[in-house]
């Protein structure tokens, strides 16, 4: 919410003019930052703008004005938490991590930065992220080059009281990293990843080749489909053309298109943001579809997604 942007705006800027690391993490357990409040801003759209606009600003001056930044993903993480933590230097996942960007459940394209450093790990994983509201769990988000490091959850108190006294992060990091054994969903599911989401041409190859997988009892990809089933139809389809476009583009370009973006989907497509909001945050009916318009990724056509994603002024101050 603001209040909580305002504390964060403060303490960049205490780093910033101290030139001191910054470290994001959280004292309770398993929760690392559940993101946006939406379900207070929900009944007015122009609130939702504000506040991602504020965001937007928020996650520029950490970029461009603190020397070091750290956040330790002991938690679950998702939306603005989860681009505050993957936009540091350094990004530690522990045992207890878990990462998503559930913004196509709401409505509305992964954004607050995402679309930058998506783009910079792995392409189908990037994509594959992007658009399927994943949830990446202990150690995959290292293996993802998502996080930088992985620590024990164990040794997070020793972690922190050597991070308290040291003049070098990247020494203690070195320290406590260690490289993570067991089972991991990225190793297993990655030949699937890769085969659907490295060059795909449109939403209904992607469906198509979900199809075909599934069909041959492929758990991964009739549970990928079935998702990807209930989220926004035209965020789906809005946020494939805009990956396609992501791999050079500076980060204060990416911040600026993402909210020009947001401000266009909640100008031109509100409701579904509402119905989105109220049937995933608010009654909590994550089993049910909210109604989407248009309904499906056949009525999205390619003239809503053009008029989206087409140049206009900027609506950030960064």
């Amino acid at each position: 919410n603001f209040t909580m942007l305002s504390q964060l705006s403060d303490f960049i800027a205490e780093a910033s003019k101290n030139q001191k690391p910054l470290l994001f993490s959280s004292q309770i357990k398993n929760q690392f930052s559940s993101g946006v409040d939406y379900e207070e801003l929900v009944s007015n759209q122009q609130s939702i703008i504000d506040l991602h606009q504020e965001a937007y600003t928020l996650l520029f001056k950490m970029q461009t004005e603190v020397k070091e930044s750290i956040s330790i993903w002991d938690g679950n993480m998702q939306g603005l938490g989860a681009s505050l933590a993957s936009n540091c230097k350094y990004r530690v996942c522990t045992d207890s991590s878990a990462w998503s960007m559930p913004q196509h459940f709401l409505g509305l394209v992964p954004n607050l930065g995402a679309t930058y450093y998506l783009s910079k790990i792995d392409k189908a994983w990037g994509l594959y992220l992007y658009l399927t509201c994943a949830v990446l769990e202990s150690f995959d988000p290292y293996k993802a080059g998502l996080a930088t490091h992985y620590v024990k959850h164990q040794d997070l108190p020793q972690l922190f009281e050597a991070l308290d006294t040291t003049r070098s992060i990247s020494d203690v990091l070195e320290k406590f990293h260690c490289e993570p054994t067991g089972y991991s969903e990225y190793s297993k599911y990655n030949d699937h990843v890769q085969k659907v989401f490295e060059d795909p041409q449109s939403m209904e190859e992607i469906m198509q080749e979900l199809y075909i997988l599934a069909c041959h009892d492929n758990n991964f990809s009739k549970r990928t489909r079935d998702t990807l089933k209930c989220l926004c139809p035209l965020t789906l389809k809005v946020a494939l053309e805009k990956f396609k476009h992501m791999q050079t583009t500076s980060f204060e370009k990416v911040l600026e298109d993402e909210a020009l973006l947001d401000a266009r989907i909640l100008s031109s497509y509100s409701q579904n943001v509402v119905n989105g909001v109220r049937q995933r945050v608010i009654h909590r009916h994550h089993k049910n579809r909210p109604h989407w318009v248009p309904e499906t990724i056949g009525e999205v056509t390619q003239e809503m997604v053009n008029d989206l994603l087409k140049p206009g002024f900027k609506v950030l101050n960064l």
